[in-house]
């Protein structure tokens, strides 16, 4: 979850550097002198720490590759038997009624069912169990008298299903004609999807030490630089609008909400997340690679996100029925790939456009989809201890949220804010190198940047681009930043994080045994004085 809102607000932070806020009178760098604000620090040899670069493997290729087939799967009809088994996956139409008439939520058409699941009341699985494909089943049934629904507890009914068929989920082989499929560009068979692969992993992998070696950075200046004076009001509120637009737009587009609702139904706790997001939120804030990233990656989990909101959303449904489907999808999919791979897999997901590699996205929405709408009838059939614990827990979550919901948009948008300061002091910094070392872009080489940037986002022309201040303005301090980050990773000192590491446990470990050294000849030492004095009491 938290994962979820930091690459979103880092994907958010990013955007900001290379859209419009909209503000008549923004504070952009080139209107105020950056030494005015800052006292630099010695940046000629910074000492960053970062983790080794990561080499892609084969088997992170293969892992990724997995990942993949098995998002593409798909329930196919089973043709080696037609009576239902304990553990199948079957296709039926039920009517539920109650005294001869239909009760809310209690017909379907063309859901699936996992017998055995437990997903439905006592009795309904179990009395499937060994009827055919094609048979239609009366099941009399007695809902629990626990049973969340208060008109239907403890009461009889009667289920007609009818089983259309019996199914299992497929995965695709990985195979030329599949490749094909997914229509990547001068790919087409199975060792070029393989090498298109590694390459679109390790160029994520470079992205991300690159970003981490900036954060590293980022973090050396801001805590040994002295600021003069607070960031200017107007340019810390340029970057917040813009953070809270590129937010807001996001949260839209992956999960149907504004910011406010989606900050509390997450029940976000700024002060946990805060030191997870602050490096990722300021390093994308200039790293379009780091952007692309973060965004691939909140592509990824907005599908999950998406399939858990949809199929959840409908007000009149408890959880189960819904909760029931989608397990039993994920315990599937989950079966066609090494449990040793799932997290580096799942990481290798942000890692590919999710256009051209993540072949799942599409299926799996649909997959959702289509849970959803026959999950939304199914609800009053879910089992009855999980139903009422899901209503409890429901209508606790939801005076909790009642209650905290105004402190929680509070936190988000304080939290926001912060950011957006500490942006504005690091861009004056870098601002400030700039101008000292002479790092600024040349009129030629800003003109030939901001003349590719224009063609790319469409523009008719230069002039047309520069009429657009907020727009062109930002992109001219995006590459500023971009310039002064090479010169002081040019001039750092870098060690490897497990080296310093292992440095330190050896040097740990000398101090130790020489204080232990020393110890023991200090005791020896008084022993021997104290034996001495005894002696000479003798004497």
């Amino acid at each position: 979850m938290k994962k979820r809102i930091t690459a979103l607000l880092a994907a958010a932070a990013a955007a900001l550097m290379l859209t419009g806020c909209g503000d008549s009178n923004p504070a952009y760098l080139k209107n105020i002198t950056a030494s005015d604000y800052v006292e630099l620090c010695d940046y000629s040899n910074i000492p960053i720490t970062v983790a080794a670069e990561t080499e892609v493997t084969d088997d992170m290729v293969d892992n990724y590759v997995n990942y993949t087939l098995s998002s593409d799967a798909s329930y196919q009809e089973v043709t080696d038997h037609d009576t239902v088994e304990n553990g199948d996956t079957v296709n039926i139409d039920y009517t539920g009624t109650k005294d001869g008439e239909k009760f809310d939520g209690g017909s379907a058409t063309g859901y699936d069912l996992v017998i055995g699941s437990g997903s439905f009341i006592d009795g309904f699985e179990d009395g499937l169990i060994g009827h055919k494909v094609g048979e239609t089943v009366e099941l009399n049934l007695t809902f629990p008298d626990d049973y969340s629904n208060t008109d239907l507890a403890g009461q009889d009914v009667v289920f007609t299903v009818t089983i259309n068929k019996i199914e299992q989920l497929v995965t695709p082989e990985l195979t030329d004609e599949w490749v094909a499929e997914q229509d990547i560009s001068n790919v087409s068979t199975v060792d070029e999807y393989k090498d298109y692969v590694r390459n679109q992993l390790q160029t994520y992998y470079d992205d991300d030490y690159r970003t981490r070696e900036e954060e590293a950075i980022a973090d050396y200046l801001i805590d040994n630089c002295t600021f003069k004076q607070d960031p200017p009001e107007e340019m810390v509120r340029r970057y917040y609008d813009n953070m809270v637009q590129a937010y807001s737009t996001q949260i839209s587009q992956n999960y149907g909400m504004d910011l406010d609702t989606y900050t509390q139904m997450m029940g976000l706790d700024s002060d946990s997340s805060e030191s997870s997001a602050d490096s990722s939120t300021e390093s994308s804030a200039e790293s379009s690679s780091d952007a692309a990233a973060a965004s691939s990656e909140s592509t990824s989990d907005a599908v999950s996100a998406s399939a858990e909101a949809s199929e959840s959303s409908d007000g009149a449904v408890t959880e189960d029925a819904s909760t029931a489907a989608t397990t039993v999808t994920s315990e599937e999919i989950s079966s066609t790939t090494a449990t040793e791979s799932s997290d580096s897999a799942s990481e290798a997901s942000s890692a590919l456009d999710a256009s051209d590699a993540a072949g799942g996205v599409t299926i799996g929405s649909a997959l959702a989809s289509d849970s959803s709408e026959s999950s939304s009838e199914a609800a009053s059939i879910a089992s009855s201890d999980s139903s009422t614990d899901s209503s409890e827990a429901s209508s606790s979550s939801s005076e909790s949220s009642s209650e905290g919901s105004s402190e929680e948009t509070e936190k988000i948008y304080q939290w926001i804010m912060d950011d957006a300061e500490k942006i504005a002091k690091r861009y004056i910094i870098l601002q400030a190198i700039a101008d000292k070392e002479g790092l600024n872009l040349s009129t030629r080489e800003l003109k030939q940047q901001l003349s590719n940037e224009a063609a790319q986002e469409g523009y008719s022309s230069l002039d047309d681009y520069l009429k657009d201040e907020d727009a062109s303005n930002a992109y001219r301090e995006y590459l500023m930043s971009q310039n002064v980050m090479d010169w002081l990773l040019d001039h750092a000192t870098v060690t490897d994080e497990a080296a310093d590491s292992s440095s330190s446990d050896a040097s740990s470990e000398a101090s130790t045994e020489a204080s232990t050294e020393a110890s023991s000849a200090s005791a020896a030492e008084s022993s021997a004085e104290s034996s001495a004095e005894s002696s000479s009491a003798s004497n």
